[in-house]
């Protein structure tokens, strides 16, 4: 149907979107819709999705701005939210999980 999808995370929000023709938006939409009415989280599924993360992740290593923001997140109120990592990599999403005992 000449589309395609795509999702990214920010800060508070995950934003997916999608683009198609227009004579095959009914289709689309109520294909697209189904990721978030029944999602399938299949082992295959979630551990390419792991590795889209970690790929992301080791990308990001070397941007200034993905540095800058880390140091303001460092800063941040130890209470507060914005102090956290802002991304995770197969350490952090799987082999911690293993290793303690959560099945990801």
């Amino acid at each position: 149907h000449a589309g395609s999808s795509n999702a990214y995370t920010a800060e508070s929000l995950t934003n997916y979107h999608f683009s198609v023709s227009p004579d095959n938006l009914d289709v689309a939409l109520d294909r697209f819709s189904q990721f978030f009415i029944a999602p399938l989280f299949n082992e295959s599924a979630t551990d390419r999705e792991l590795k889209n993360v970690h790929s992301e992740h080791s990308k990001n290593l070397q941007s200034d701005m993905w540095r800058w923001m880390q140091l303001v997140r460092n800063d941040a109120n130890p209470k507060h939210p914005m102090n956290h990592f802002g991304t995770g990599n197969i350490e952090t999403l799987k082999e911690t999980p293993d290793r303690d005992g959560y099945h990801v």
